[in-house]
Protein backbone atom coordinates (compact mmCIF):
# COMPACT_ATOMS: atom_id res chain seq x y z
CA UNK A 1 0.00 0.00 0.00
CA UNK A 2 1.21 3.52 -0.95
CA UNK A 3 2.01 4.84 2.41
CA UNK A 4 2.50 9.08 1.47
CA UNK A 5 0.97 11.33 4.11
CA UNK A 6 0.55 8.11 6.56
CA UNK A 7 3.48 9.65 8.80
CA UNK A 8 2.68 13.15 10.40
CA UNK A 9 5.06 15.60 8.53
CA UNK A 10 8.52 16.24 8.89
CA UNK A 11 8.58 19.62 8.05
CA UNK A 12 5.31 21.77 7.93
CA UNK A 13 5.68 25.27 5.84
CA UNK A 14 3.34 27.99 7.63
CA UNK A 15 1.79 30.87 4.78
CA UNK A 16 1.11 33.62 6.71
CA UNK A 17 0.86 37.70 5.50
CA UNK A 18 2.11 38.72 9.07
CA UNK A 19 -1.59 39.94 9.71
CA UNK A 20 -3.41 39.17 12.96
CA UNK A 21 -5.81 37.08 10.69
CA UNK A 22 -3.23 34.79 10.24
CA UNK A 23 -2.39 34.48 14.11
CA UNK A 24 -4.55 31.25 14.18
CA UNK A 25 -2.53 29.29 11.84
CA UNK A 26 0.58 30.42 12.99
CA UNK A 27 -0.32 29.61 17.02
CA UNK A 28 -1.62 26.03 15.28
CA UNK A 29 0.99 25.74 13.25
CA UNK A 30 3.81 25.95 16.06
CA UNK A 31 1.40 23.28 17.96
CA UNK A 32 1.84 20.44 15.23
CA UNK A 33 5.14 20.84 14.67
CA UNK A 34 6.13 20.91 18.46
CA UNK A 35 3.54 17.49 18.64
CA UNK A 36 5.60 15.92 16.18
CA UNK A 37 8.93 17.36 16.60
CA UNK A 38 8.68 18.56 13.31
CA UNK A 39 10.63 21.76 11.74
CA UNK A 40 8.90 25.02 10.98
CA UNK A 41 9.14 27.10 7.84
CA UNK A 42 7.45 30.55 8.49
CA UNK A 43 6.98 31.78 4.62
CA UNK A 44 5.85 35.08 4.03
CA UNK A 45 5.64 36.91 0.25
CA UNK A 46 6.32 40.77 0.22
CA UNK A 47 6.08 42.77 -3.05
CA UNK A 48 9.28 43.63 -4.42
CA UNK A 49 10.41 47.41 -3.45
CA UNK A 50 10.65 49.69 -6.20
CA UNK A 51 13.08 52.17 -4.02
CA UNK A 52 15.49 48.89 -3.30
CA UNK A 53 18.24 50.35 -5.62
CA UNK A 54 17.87 54.05 -4.49
CA UNK A 55 18.52 53.16 -0.94
CA UNK A 56 21.22 51.27 -1.51
CA UNK A 57 23.10 54.09 -2.54
CA UNK A 58 22.37 55.75 0.61
CA UNK A 59 24.78 55.41 3.45
CA UNK A 60 23.80 52.74 5.99
CA UNK A 61 22.69 55.16 8.64
CA UNK A 62 20.21 56.65 6.78
CA UNK A 63 18.65 53.43 5.32
CA UNK A 64 15.64 51.93 6.12
CA UNK A 65 14.94 48.76 6.45
CA UNK A 66 13.27 47.19 3.56
CA UNK A 67 9.97 45.51 3.82
CA UNK A 68 11.70 42.26 3.09
CA UNK A 69 13.56 42.80 6.38
CA UNK A 70 10.68 44.00 7.80
CA UNK A 71 8.64 41.07 7.43
CA UNK A 72 12.12 38.97 8.43
CA UNK A 73 12.35 40.27 11.66
CA UNK A 74 8.79 39.95 12.92
CA UNK A 75 8.88 36.23 11.54
CA UNK A 76 12.24 35.96 13.65
CA UNK A 77 10.10 37.89 16.72
CA UNK A 78 6.84 35.70 16.71
CA UNK A 79 9.20 32.04 16.62
CA UNK A 80 11.42 33.47 19.24
CA UNK A 81 10.50 31.26 22.50
CA UNK A 82 8.42 28.98 20.50
CA UNK A 83 10.36 26.29 21.64
CA UNK A 84 10.69 24.44 18.00
CA UNK A 85 12.74 23.63 14.63
CA UNK A 86 11.83 26.63 12.95
CA UNK A 87 13.13 28.95 10.64
CA UNK A 88 12.03 32.06 8.16
CA UNK A 89 11.36 32.71 4.40
CA UNK A 90 10.82 35.59 3.03
CA UNK A 91 10.00 35.68 -0.82
CA UNK A 92 9.20 38.00 -3.63
CA UNK A 93 6.49 37.39 -6.37
CA UNK A 94 3.34 35.47 -6.73
CA UNK A 95 2.77 33.95 -3.74
CA UNK A 96 1.44 30.74 -4.53
CA UNK A 97 4.83 30.04 -6.46
CA UNK A 98 6.60 31.10 -3.63
CA UNK A 99 4.60 28.68 -1.07
CA UNK A 100 5.07 25.48 -3.60
CA UNK A 101 8.68 26.57 -4.22
CA UNK A 102 9.12 26.68 -0.12
CA UNK A 103 7.73 23.20 0.08
CA UNK A 104 9.74 21.40 -2.70
CA UNK A 105 13.08 23.37 -1.59
CA UNK A 106 12.46 22.04 2.05
CA UNK A 107 10.40 18.33 1.08
CA UNK A 108 7.83 19.51 3.40
CA UNK A 109 4.54 17.43 3.69
CA UNK A 110 2.41 20.09 4.93
CA UNK A 111 0.94 23.47 4.27
CA UNK A 112 -0.43 25.41 7.26
CA UNK A 113 -2.51 28.53 6.28
CA UNK A 114 -5.44 30.83 7.36
CA UNK A 115 -8.18 32.28 5.16
CA UNK A 116 -9.11 36.04 4.04
CA UNK A 117 -11.80 38.55 5.93
CA UNK A 118 -13.66 40.28 3.72
CA UNK A 119 -14.29 43.14 6.40
CA UNK A 120 -16.60 44.39 4.34
CA UNK A 121 -19.43 41.53 4.79
CA UNK A 122 -18.09 40.84 7.92
CA UNK A 123 -17.31 36.87 7.24
CA UNK A 124 -14.32 34.79 5.85
CA UNK A 125 -13.89 34.92 2.29
CA UNK A 126 -11.28 31.35 0.69
CA UNK A 127 -9.19 33.86 -0.95
CA UNK A 128 -7.23 33.31 -4.43
CA UNK A 129 -4.44 31.90 -2.91
CA UNK A 130 -6.40 29.49 -0.87
CA UNK A 131 -8.24 28.52 -3.79
CA UNK A 132 -5.24 28.03 -6.38
CA UNK A 133 -3.15 26.13 -2.93
CA UNK A 134 -6.00 23.99 -3.02
CA UNK A 135 -5.66 23.21 -6.41
CA UNK A 136 -1.94 22.92 -6.94
CA UNK A 137 -0.56 21.55 -3.90
CA UNK A 138 1.43 18.05 -3.76
CA UNK A 139 0.68 17.83 0.05
CA UNK A 140 -2.02 18.32 2.47
CA UNK A 141 -3.44 21.10 2.99
CA UNK A 142 -4.80 22.58 6.39
CA UNK A 143 -6.74 25.82 6.57
CA UNK A 144 -7.28 27.22 9.87
CA UNK A 145 -10.07 29.07 11.23
CA UNK A 146 -10.04 28.29 14.93
CA UNK A 147 -8.09 29.48 18.18
CA UNK A 148 -5.77 26.69 19.14
CA UNK A 149 -6.97 25.35 22.64
CA UNK A 150 -4.74 22.10 22.58
CA UNK A 151 -4.64 19.34 20.22
CA UNK A 152 -7.53 18.16 17.87
CA UNK A 153 -9.87 16.35 19.92
CA UNK A 154 -12.40 15.69 17.14
CA UNK A 155 -12.47 15.10 13.44
CA UNK A 156 -14.78 14.71 11.40
CA UNK A 157 -13.81 12.97 7.84
CA UNK A 158 -16.36 13.22 4.81
CA UNK A 159 -15.81 10.38 2.48
CA UNK A 160 -17.60 9.19 -0.78
CA UNK A 161 -16.02 5.77 -0.03
CA UNK A 162 -13.03 6.74 -2.60
CA UNK A 163 -9.55 5.63 -2.52
CA UNK A 164 -9.09 9.60 -2.06
CA UNK A 165 -11.36 9.73 0.94
CA UNK A 166 -10.00 6.93 1.85
CA UNK A 167 -6.32 8.42 2.24
CA UNK A 168 -8.35 11.55 4.05
CA UNK A 169 -9.27 9.17 6.63
CA UNK A 170 -6.21 7.46 7.02
CA UNK A 171 -4.00 10.45 6.97
CA UNK A 172 -6.17 12.09 9.74
CA UNK A 173 -5.91 8.69 12.04
CA UNK A 174 -2.20 8.68 11.89
CA UNK A 175 -1.45 12.22 12.42
CA UNK A 176 -4.05 12.55 15.40
CA UNK A 177 -3.84 9.17 16.75
CA UNK A 178 -5.50 10.45 20.16
CA UNK A 179 -8.82 12.48 18.26
CA UNK A 180 -12.02 10.62 17.94
CA UNK A 181 -13.07 10.27 14.38
CA UNK A 182 -16.14 10.25 12.75
CA UNK A 183 -16.67 9.50 8.93
CA UNK A 184 -20.06 11.16 7.64
CA UNK A 185 -20.90 9.92 3.83
CA UNK A 186 -23.79 12.34 2.95
CA UNK A 187 -26.30 11.25 -0.47
CA UNK A 188 -28.16 13.40 -2.10
CA UNK A 189 -29.76 11.41 -5.20
CA UNK A 190 -31.16 13.50 -8.18
CA UNK A 191 -34.63 14.58 -8.33
CA UNK A 192 -34.81 14.11 -4.59
CA UNK A 193 -37.28 16.96 -3.81
CA UNK A 194 -39.76 14.85 -6.38
CA UNK A 195 -39.55 11.36 -4.07
CA UNK A 196 -42.11 10.04 -1.89
CA UNK A 197 -40.21 10.66 1.44
CA UNK A 198 -41.75 7.60 3.36
CA UNK A 199 -40.09 5.11 0.62
CA UNK A 200 -37.74 6.37 -2.29
CA UNK A 201 -35.29 8.72 -0.32
CA UNK A 202 -35.22 5.24 2.69
CA UNK A 203 -34.26 3.11 -0.15
CA UNK A 204 -31.58 5.16 -1.44
CA UNK A 205 -30.49 5.32 2.67
CA UNK A 206 -30.35 2.04 2.87
CA UNK A 207 -28.01 1.53 -0.51
CA UNK A 208 -25.67 4.38 1.03
CA UNK A 209 -25.95 2.29 4.53
CA UNK A 210 -24.88 -0.56 2.73
CA UNK A 211 -22.16 0.84 0.52
CA UNK A 212 -21.06 2.29 4.30
CA UNK A 213 -20.53 -0.79 6.19
CA UNK A 214 -18.89 -2.24 2.70
CA UNK A 215 -16.45 0.78 2.57
CA UNK A 216 -15.82 0.25 6.57
CA UNK A 217 -14.94 -3.21 6.54
CA UNK A 218 -11.81 -2.82 4.47
CA UNK A 219 -10.20 -0.46 6.87
CA UNK A 220 -7.55 -1.44 8.99
CA UNK A 221 -9.18 -2.63 12.22
CA UNK A 222 -7.00 -0.29 14.83
CA UNK A 223 -8.64 1.88 12.38
CA UNK A 224 -12.18 0.61 11.96
CA UNK A 225 -11.90 0.45 16.18
CA UNK A 226 -11.87 4.44 16.78
CA UNK A 227 -14.29 5.04 13.81
CA UNK A 228 -17.98 5.70 14.22
CA UNK A 229 -20.31 6.34 10.72
CA UNK A 230 -22.79 8.59 9.88
CA UNK A 231 -24.87 8.33 7.11
CA UNK A 232 -27.17 11.17 6.21
CA UNK A 233 -29.53 12.70 3.23
CA UNK A 234 -28.64 16.21 2.16
CA UNK A 235 -25.71 18.69 0.59
CA UNK A 236 -22.08 17.96 1.53
CA UNK A 237 -20.77 21.40 2.68
CA UNK A 238 -24.24 22.15 5.01
CA UNK A 239 -24.33 18.64 6.79
CA UNK A 240 -20.50 18.49 7.03
CA UNK A 241 -20.75 22.00 8.91
CA UNK A 242 -23.93 21.14 10.53
CA UNK A 243 -22.40 18.10 11.90
CA UNK A 244 -19.16 19.62 13.00
CA UNK A 245 -21.00 22.20 15.19
CA UNK A 246 -23.62 19.94 16.98
CA UNK A 247 -20.65 16.99 17.36
CA UNK A 248 -18.05 20.45 18.76
CA UNK A 249 -15.72 18.62 16.27
CA UNK A 250 -12.60 20.87 15.91
CA UNK A 251 -11.10 19.76 12.46
CA UNK A 252 -12.92 18.44 9.06
CA UNK A 253 -11.06 16.51 6.60
CA UNK A 254 -11.60 15.99 2.59
CA UNK A 255 -9.71 14.07 0.48
CA UNK A 256 -9.31 15.31 -2.95
CA UNK A 257 -9.86 13.80 -6.53
CA UNK A 258 -12.23 11.09 -5.42
CA UNK A 259 -15.21 10.33 -7.35
CA UNK A 260 -17.61 12.59 -6.79
CA UNK A 261 -17.47 16.46 -6.76
CA UNK A 262 -17.14 17.19 -3.15
CA UNK A 263 -13.69 15.79 -3.86
CA UNK A 264 -12.91 17.12 -7.84
CA UNK A 265 -10.49 20.13 -6.52
CA UNK A 266 -9.81 20.43 -10.01
CA UNK A 267 -13.67 21.39 -10.68
CA UNK A 268 -13.78 22.72 -6.91
CA UNK A 269 -17.86 24.32 -6.46
CA UNK A 270 -18.79 22.20 -3.59
CA UNK A 271 -15.13 21.52 -2.10
CA UNK A 272 -14.44 25.64 -2.58
CA UNK A 273 -18.08 25.97 -0.48
CA UNK A 274 -16.72 23.54 2.45
CA UNK A 275 -13.96 25.55 2.68
CA UNK A 276 -15.83 29.01 2.76
CA UNK A 277 -18.91 27.81 4.97
CA UNK A 278 -16.54 25.76 7.41
CA UNK A 279 -17.23 26.50 11.27
CA UNK A 280 -13.89 24.67 11.72
CA UNK A 281 -10.27 23.88 10.39
CA UNK A 282 -9.79 22.15 7.47
CA UNK A 283 -7.44 19.28 6.09
CA UNK A 284 -7.45 18.74 2.73
CA UNK A 285 -5.67 15.47 1.62
CA UNK A 286 -4.42 15.05 -2.59
CA UNK A 287 -4.61 11.47 -3.56
CA UNK A 288 -1.41 9.97 -3.50
CA UNK A 289 -1.53 9.42 -7.58
CA UNK A 290 -2.84 12.94 -8.62
CA UNK A 291 -0.03 14.62 -5.65
CA UNK A 292 2.76 12.97 -7.38
CA UNK A 293 1.51 14.12 -10.94
CA UNK A 294 1.39 17.78 -9.22
CA UNK A 295 4.36 17.45 -7.43
CA UNK A 296 5.81 16.56 -10.98
CA UNK A 297 4.49 19.38 -13.11
CA UNK A 298 5.68 22.14 -10.44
Amino acid sequence: MDDLFLDPPRTIVLATDLSARCDRAFDRAVSLARRWDAELIALTVVETDPAAQRREALPSWRRKATPAELAQRQLRADLAGAGIRAGTRVAHGEPVTAILDAVADSGAGLIVTGLARDETLGRFSLGNTVDRLARRAAVPLLVVRKRVHGDYQRIVAASDFSDASRRALETAASWFDAAVLTLLHTYDPPYANLMERSTMREDFRAVAVEDCERFTATLAPPLRARLATRVEFGAPEDLLNDYAIESDSDLAVLGSHGRSALYDIMIGSVARRVLEQSAIDVLLVPEPKAARSRAAAA
